[in-house]
Formats: structure tokens, C-alpha cells, sequence
């Protein structure tokens, strides 16, 4: 990691109060902003393993982009995501190709952060992933569930928190519940 990197530092109710240096915010748990993008493609979604190096979470699987919203992104989640997807995709998305999903609430040792979700079209994407991951793929998730299932893989807890929720919204999408009626809150106990 280069330079230091600020985030964007939230209270209780998601509103920026202040920014704060990432080892600060993660030292003192003080909640920030995080952003997480699954990318697709038909009816598959993009995996990538977390390279061995990382401090956090070494090996183990994780979404297409996870990252922190900094004051470089001016503290928004879209030019967060945006940013993150072409340092670790090495991609680079337009507005149109990226939809938000909704957010949660994202905790445990190091982690303390709401988080917003996308999905990401990936369609006519190449990836080239930087030296973060070691590998990546695509996978329908009912392929991706079964392979943690059977000790295939190990993924983090906040990729399993995020499709929880991703499976929340495909599922209210299916029944046609419009999204401002799914409860976020009851989604955020989840894992």
C-alpha cells in the first residue's frame, strides 16, 4: 500500500461526520464506508481468490471488487466503485454498466463499515487482476455455493453477507416486491 489512504468515516445513521486514516479507523473500529461490486455475465458471477500476501483474509474467496470509499472518491460510493473495479479488474466501467443494489452493515475484528452493492456487467469484459488476487472465475451461485459447501473453497464472511443479500434482492425481484420494501436492517443481522 503507497500512499495513506482517508476514509470516509460515518455515524450511526450513514452520515459522513469525518475522515479519518484507514489504520485509524480500523485500529479504533470506527465505522467508514465500503463499497463491493459482483460482476456478471448471463447468469454467472465473477469470483476472485485473495492473493496468499494479503494481510487479511489470505486464500480465501472473495466478490468481483471490494474496497473503502475514500475523500479521493469525494466520499461516493459510484466513484468508489468505479475506481476499485479498475485497480482490481482491471476494467473500466461507465455509469450505465454498474447498478446498485441496496447496503448493509458490515462488522468483525477489522471491519466495521456500511456497505453498498452493485452488480457490474461484465459482458464484454476482460479481466486482468492486480497482484491482490491470485486467481478469479465465473460461476452461477448455486456452482459457487457448492463448492463452499463441500470445503472446495473458503470464503470471507462479508462475501457471504453480500449474497445473502444479493439473493434477498434477486429473490424480492422474482415476486416483484420493490426493494424499498425489503428490510435492510433484518438483512444486516444476517451472518
Amino acid at each position: 500500500m503507497g500512499k495513506e489512504e482517508y476514509l470516509c468515516a460515518i455515524d450511526e445513521k450513514n452520515k459522513r461526520v469525518v475522515i479519518k486514516s484507514r489504520e485509524f479507523c480500523h485500529k479504533n473500529y470506527i465505522p467508514h464506508k465500503g463499497v463491493a461490486g459482483i460482476g456478471y455475465r448471463g447468469d454467472e458471477f465473477y469470483f476472485k481468490r485473495r492473493s496468499e500476501e494479503k494481510a487479511f483474509y489470505p486464500g480465501l474467496w472473495e466478490l468481483s471488487v471490494v474496497g473503502h470509499v475514500t475523500v479521493d472518491d469525494k466520499c461516493d460510493y459510484r466513484k468508489a466503485l468505479i475506481r476499485e473495479s479498475y485497480e482490481e479488474l482491471g476494467i473500466k466501467l461507465k455509469e450505465e454498466e454498474i447498478k446498485e443494489i441496496g447496503e448493509f452493515w458490515y462488522s468483525d475484528s477489522i471491519e466495521n463499515m456500511v456497505v453498498d452493492l452493485f452488480l457490474l456487467n461484465l459482458e464484454d469484459k476482460k479481466t486482468k487482476l492486480n497482484e491482490e488476487s491470485s486467481e478469479g472465475a465465473f460461476y452461477t451461485l448455486e456452482e459457487f455455493y457448492d463448492m463452499i459447501g463441500k470445503g472446495e473453497i473458503e470464503v470471507t464472511e462479508y462475501t457471504l453477507k453480500a449474497l445473502d443479500h444479493l439473493s434477498l434482492i434477486l429473490a424480492a425481484e422474482i415476486q416483484k416486491i420493490p426493494a424499498t420494501k425489503i428490510n435492510t436492517k433484518a438483512i444486516s443481522k444476517v451472518k
